[in-house]
C-alpha cells in the first residue's frame, strides 16, 4: 500500500532495554530479514514500567529514526499506567474534510471494507454514493462525518482500545449511540437523512462560538439589547450561542469592543434552541417507528447528562435538536481519576481542547485520531503507539 506504516512497540524494565530492543531490530534488519516480520511486533516481556513505539514507512526510515543523534524521535514513556480507562469523544459539526473517507482507507483495508459495507446501507437511502465524494451536498456530507467517527471508533476497538465511555457532542452523539448500539446503521443512516431535511433551512438565526462564559456572553449581549441563546455549555471560557441575524451583528460589534473573540460557525441557520420545537415535534412523528435499544457500552448524553434513562425513544432525539448541548457537564460524570486516555474520533480533533478545559491538567493521554490537514496513516498509527505507551495494549491492525 502506497501510504504503508509499520508500528513497533517496545515494552521493558529500564530505558536503556527498551533502546536494546531497538538495536536487536536493527541488528536483524541488517542480516536482511524482512521488516514486516521484524518491525510489526511487540517487543515485550510482559507489563514492565517502561513502555515505547516507533512509527516508520520503511527500512530507510526506521534506520534514520533510531540513529544516535536522532532517538529523540522515539516516544518512550517511563511512566507506564495501567488499568486506566479509555474515553471516547465523537465530535459534531465542523469536523468535514474533502475526500476524508478516501484518505482513511488508504490507512488500512479496515476502513475501505467498513465504508464498502455502510455504503451499501447509505446508497438504498440517499442518491449520492457515499464513497463518490466528488459529488456532495449537505446530507451526505453529515453522513459522511457520521460514517468517519462511526470507523474510527471501530477502528480503535479493533485495535484493542476498548470504550469505557463514549460522549457525542452535538452531532457526533449519533455516531456515538450507533457505536453503543443504541440504533442500527439503516435506523441511523434514515435519522439523519430526515434529521437534515428538517433543518436544512435558510433561516433568519445564525449560530456563534463564544471564547467566554455563559454568564459572561448573556451579560454582554444584555448590554447590546439582544437576545440570545444559548446552544451549548462546551467548556468555562467556550459557549455556542443563537440569535438573529441583526442582533449577531450587534453582538459581533459589541463583542469586538470588549476584545472577546466571537465566530460565527453557521451564517445560514441556529442550532440546539427552544425556536427549533416545531421542526423537533416533526422529527419525532417521522422516527416514532425506531425500535431503540438500551446502550450497550457507558455513553454519557449532552442532552441530559444527570439521566440514565436516555437514547431510547423519539422524544430524547427530538429533544436532541432543540435543547442545548451539555458537553461541560456530561465531563463531570467521568472519574476522571481513573481515566487514561481521551480519545477524539473526529477527523479533526476539535473536543480535545475542549474537554481538557473542563477537566484540567489532569494526568491523562490526549489523543487525537487525525489532525486536519496532515497525513492520516502517520497520524492514526502514532495515535496507537501513544494509547499503547500510556498503559492499554495494542493489537497491530494487519493490512
Amino acid at each position: 500500500m502506497e501510504n504503508k506504516i509499520h508500528l513497533m512497540m517496545l515494552n521493558g524494565k529500564t530505558k536503556e532495554a527498551i533502546l536494546g530492543s531497538i538495536n536487536y531490530a536493527k541488528a536483524l534488519l541488517n542480516d536482511g530479514n524482512d521488516e514486516d516480520s521484524v518491525c510489526c511486533k511487540v517487543y515485550s516481556n510482559g507489563r514492565l514500567s517502561v513502555r515505547g513505539f516507533i512509527s516508520f514507512k520503511d527500512k530507510d526510515d526506521f534506520f534514520e529514526q533510531t540513529d544516535k543523534k536522532n532517538i529523540k524521535y522515539v516516544d518512550i514513556s517511563e511512566n507506564v499506567s495501567y488499568g486506566k480507562k479509555s474515553v471516547f469523544l465523537f465530535p459534531g459539526h465542523g469536523i468535514y474534510q474533502k475526500n476524508m473517507l478516501g484518505l482513511l482507507c488508504k490507512v488500512n483495508d479496515f476502513f475501505s471494507e467498513r465504508f464498502a459495507e455502510i455504503s451499501s446501507v447509505t446508497d438504498e437511502h440517499y442518491n449520492i454514493s457515499l464513497l463518490n465524494e466528488q459529488q456532495d451536498d449537505n446530507i451526505i456530507r453529515q453522513l459522511r462525518m457520521f460514517v468517519s467517527e462511526l470507523a474510527i471508533a471501530e477502528f480503535w476497538e479493533k485495535s484493542g482500545v476498548n470504550a469505557d465511555y463514549c460522549i457525542g457532542h452535538s452531532f457526533g452523539e449519533y455516531a456515538a449511540a450507533c457505536f453503543c448500539g443504541v440504533m442500527t446503521m439503516n435506523e441511523a443512516v434514515e435519522m439523519i437523512i430526515k434529521r437534515s431535511r428538517i433543518l436544512d433551512i435558510k433561516s433568519e438565526y445564525q449560530m456563534a462560538a463564544a471564547e467566554v462564559s455563559d454568564e459572561k456572553i448573556c451579560s454582554v449581549a444584555e448590554e447590546a439589547g439582544v437576545k440570545i441563546y444559548i446552544s451549548g455549555y462546551n467548556a468555562p471560557e467556550i459557549t455556542t450561542i443563537t440569535t438573529d441575524r441583526t442582533s449577531m451583528n450587534i453582538l459581533l460589534k459589541k463583542c469586538s469592543t470588549q476584545k472577546i473573540n466571537l465566530n460565527i460557525i453557521n451564517a445560514n441557520c441556529g442550532g440546539h434552541f427552544s425556536l427549533l420545537e416545531k421542526q423537533a415535534e416533526n422529527f419525532r412523528k417521522q422516527i416514532e417507528n425506531i425500535s431503540f435499544k438500551a446502550p450497550s457500552r457507558k455513553i454519557i448524553s449532552t442532552v441530559y447528562p444527570d439521566s440514565k434513562d436516555c437514547f431510547t425513544s423519539a422524544g430524547y432525539w427530538s429533544d436532541h435538536i432543540c435543547r442545548p448541548v451539555l458537553f461541560s457537564q456530561a465531563l463531570q460524570h467521568l472519574p476522571t481519576d481513573d481515566i487514561g486516555r481521551m480519545i477524539d474520533t473526529g477527523v479533526s480533533p476539535v473536543l480535545l481542547g475542549m474537554a481538557m478545559k473542563n477537566i484540567g491538567n489532569k494526568d491523562i493521554c490526549w489523543i487525537p485520531s487525525v489532525r486536519a490537514g496532515r497525513n492520516y496513516s502517520n497520524q492514526i498509527y502514532n495515535a496507537l503507539g501513544t494509547a499503547y505507551i500510556s498503559g492499554t495494549d495494542i493489537l497491530i491492525p494487519q493490512k
